[in-house]
């Protein structure tokens, strides 16, 4: 089952970056980012910067999805390794 309102495409950032929204229900969220050129670093990979903000969003999403009346959340600290990198014209999905 699939609840669109854990997505707030409402937000410019978001919107900007073109993340696509994909699922959301009972606390777990999967989102999606095709990357384009300007999401790339000067090793032409994605950008760690743009990596955490869909992680963040996944997660976002994954908590709204279990009241989508609440206003939103924050998160507080995040941390994550990187193991390889995204190649340019990759398609990502993220799942929290």
């Amino acid at each position: 089952m699939t609840n669109p309102n854990a997505f707030r495409d409402d937000i410019p950032f978001i919107k900007d970056l073109g993340i696509e929204f994909i699922s959301a229900d009972g606390g777990h969220a999967v989102v999606a980012l095709d990357l384009a050129e300007r999401h790339l670093n000067s090793w032409s990979v994605a950008h760690g910067g743009v990596l955490m903000t869909l992680l963040d969003v996944a997660m976002a999403v994954a908590g709204r999805s279990l009241d989508p009346s609440a206003g939103g959340g924050i998160t507080v600290e995040m941390k994550t390794t990187f193991v390889q990198p995204a190649n340019a014209r990759s398609r990502l999905i993220v799942s929290a």
